[in-house]
């Protein structure tokens, strides 16, 4: 999925609210999770809301300190078809809606973000006479994210450009999985890593790589027509420095540590989770941006 979005297109109507090239909106993270019923092919609404609190440092020395509370909240179209019993394609198409209040000034902004397509491979996996003591199933995955939410490159603060309030990122990227799920009768172990390429975009900046890791452990009560999945887990992200003409950006990159709990409901064809994560570690932007407590909420028909 995908590490720096979001907004502020018309914000230069407010250049003196902003001291400096910071925002809490870049250091978003997705993750697949669990599918119990994973060869069947699904369409769904999978929302994320997060928010920040970002410390601006003065750009000049007779400036104050300013502080200013982000939020971020992203509702993305998502499916996946499974193509045959070793390949499934994901595809992935967000909006975003997100908001800054400083110094009693609220600023907002919306639209659509870039799209992915992801194709996993399962590489072995037990197959479903198998009677031994556990069950495995190893998958790759590989694919690539467009470009298709707008990039502005336009000067909103003396000569900073506000690389994580765009919409889009105007790059290709490249996201690369693996994921490994070990089960013993309701009670599983699954191990999920992604690790994206980001490559320079045509106005000459480029978003820093990073890493999305979790460790989940959870337990499938499984029905004919109705199971449930409680989950809880700890994930880890990196974020690599930003490169702006061969040049890192300042108050980028970083690295955070959560935890997180969840359940999900599937009755017939129907899908529906809810996660919470809190922070347990983080040091985003040289500790300029602090984030807070995540949900996410997932809705999915399957067919």
């Amino acid at each position: 999925m995908k590490k720096y979005l979001v907004l502020c297109i018309w914000l230069l109507g407010a250049e003196s609210l902003l001291s400096c090239d910071i925002c809490g909106c870049s250091v978003s993270g997705s993750y697949y999770g669990l599918f119990p019923q994973y060869r069947k092919h699904f369409i769904g609404l999978r929302t994320h809301y997060r928010t920040y609190q970002i410390k601006h440092p003065p750009l000049f020395a007779n400036e104050q300190l300013i502080y200013s509370n982000d939020l971020t909240f992203v509702s993305e179209i998502w499916g996946k078809y499974q193509i045959n019993k070793k390949l499934q394609g994901i595809i992935n198409f967000p909006y975003q809606y997100n908001q800054r209040q400083e110094n009693g000034i609220l600023l907002s902004s919306h639209g659509f973000g870039d799209a992915s397509l992801i194709i996993l491979y399962n590489l072995w996996s037990t197959p479903d006479s198998t009677k031994g003591f556990f069950k495995h199933a190893w998958v790759l995955g590989g694919g690539i994210k467009i470009p298709t939410g707008k990039y502005q490159n336009s000067v909103v603060y003396k000569d900073l450009i506000l690389p994580g309030f765009q919409i889009g990122s105007a790059s290709w990227d490249f996201p690369l999985s693996f994921l490994y799920t070990i089960k013993r009768k309701s009670i599983g172990m699954n191990l999920e890593m992604t690790y994206q390429i980001n490559t320079q975009n045509r106005y000459g900046y480029e978003f820093g790589n990073r890493i999305s890791s979790a460790i989940r452990f959870f337990y499938w009560k499984f029905q004919p027509n109705f199971s449930y999945l409680p989950q809880t887990g700890i994930s880890y992200e990196n974020f690599g420095r930003d490169i702006k003409e061969n040049r890192i950006v300042k108050y980028t990159g970083g690295n955070a540590v959560w935890s997180f709990y969840g359940m999900d409901i599937y009755k017939g064809r129907w899908g529906l989770g809810f996660h919470g994560w809190l922070p347990i570690y983080q040091n985003i932007g040289e500790m300029h941006v602090k984030m807070q407590p995540r949900l996410s909420t997932n809705l999915l028909f399957l067919f």
